[in-house]
C-alpha cells in the first residue's frame, strides 16, 4: 500500500508571537483549577514561568531549539539565507538548519528584538500564510523588502555582529531570510 500522505499543518498566524502571551492564561501557582472543589494546585513543573519565558526543562522536552553552553542548554533562534524565493503552495516545516547555513542567535537577544519587528509583514511556514513580527516558536520567512528594517533594529539592539552582516548580505543580493523559532 501507499504510504499516507502527512496532512499539512494549519497556518500558525493567530499563534502568540512569542512564550509570555502563550502561557499568560496559565493557573498561577496556589491558584484553584477548575473542578478541583476549591483545592489549590499549582501548575506542572513544566509550565511554570522563568525570568526568560519558559523552563529549560519544558525547551527539552518538547524537542526546541538549545544550544548547550556548559551545564545549562540556552535556547536559541536560527537564520539562513535561502537560495531560491518560495513559491505559493510551498511549505517549510521541518528544521533544516545544515540546509540553509543557519547561525545561532541567543533568544535573549530576539526577546529584546521582538517588540520593535513586531509590525514587519513576514510569513509563516508559507507565503500564503502572512503575518507581522518573528514566528517565537515556528518557521519564519522573511521576504527581501522587510530585510533594511530588520537589519536597522538588529544593529540599534547591538550584540548581534552576525546577524547584521547575514541580513546585510541577503539584503544585497534580493534573496529571502528562513528563521527558525525555538
Amino acid at each position: 500500500p501507499a504510504p499516507a500522505r502527512r496532512k499539512p499543518l494549519p497556518c500558525p498566524a493567530a499563534a502568540p508571537p512569542y512564550p509570555s502571551a502563550a502561557f499568560a492564561g496559565a493557573a498561577k501557582p496556589g491558584a484553584a483549577r477548575s473542578g478541583s472543589a476549591g483545592t489549590k494546585q499549582a501548575p506542572p513543573a513544566l509550565f511554570r514561568r522563568s525570568r526568560n519565558g519558559l523552563r529549560p526543562e519544558y525547551l527539552r522536552l518538547a524537542g526546541a531549539n538549545t544550544e548547550s553552553k556548559g551545564e545549562t542548554d540556552m535556547a536559541k533562534h536560527e537564520f539562513g539565507i535561502m537560495p531560491t524565493a518560495p513559491v505559493p503552495g510551498q511549505r517549510f516545516d521541518e528544521y533544516e538548519p545544515r540546509k540553509y547555513r543557519c547561525i545561532p542567535v541567543r533568544d535573549e537577544e530576539i526577546e529584546g528584538l521582538m517588540p520593535e519587528i513586531s509590525t514587519l509583514e513576514m510569513y509563516r511556514h508559507t507565503v500564503d500564510c502572512p503575518g507581522r513580527g518573528l514566528c517565537y516558536t515556528g518557521i519564519t520567512l522573511i521576504p527581501p523588502a522587510v530585510l533594511p528594517r530588520l537589519r536597522e533594529e538588529v544593529q540599534r539592539q547591538g550584540g548581534m555582529a552576525e546577524l547584521a552582516a547575514l541580513l546585510r548580505r541577503a539584503e544585497r543580493e534580493s534573496r529571502w531570510v528562513i528563521h527558525y523559532g525555538i
